[in-house]
């Protein structure tokens, strides 16, 4: 932002003809110049680097979460399988079970 100011500045400053274009003639470019500090250029290449390994670190996770959703919709499934098998083996039992007694109860009443 500063730096795009400073520019701006300079060349609106200075007795530079604008061309038909719309861009400035060569000697006033040479003569615009822009200072950065060391320190300033380090930062922010330390963000751009920050920036680059957080996109990596993001799509990584995304890989990951894309994943999990796949190994979450197999695992619903085979649930409701096992659930569906042990509705089926209640219903026998409890056939089962109930056949067992009533035949209890008329081999019982047989004998009276």
């Amino acid at each position: 932002m500063i730096v795009l100011l400073s520019c701006s500045m300079n060349s609106l400053g200075s007795d530079a003809q604008h061309s038909s274009t719309g861009g400035l003639e060569q000697d006033s470019i040479t003569q615009d110049s822009v200072l950065i500090a060391y320190s300033d250029l380090r930062k922010v290449n330390g963000k751009l680097i920050e920036l680059k390994y957080e996109k990596e670190i993001n799509n990584e996770l995304r890989k990951i979460i894309k994943n999990d959703s796949i190994v979450i919709t197999e695992n619903n499934s085979e649930i409701s399988k096992i659930r569906k098998q042990n509705i089926r083996y209640r219903k026998e039992r409890n056939i089962a079970g109930g056949a067992g007694i009533t035949a209890i109860v008329l081999f019982i009443i047989s004998l009276l």
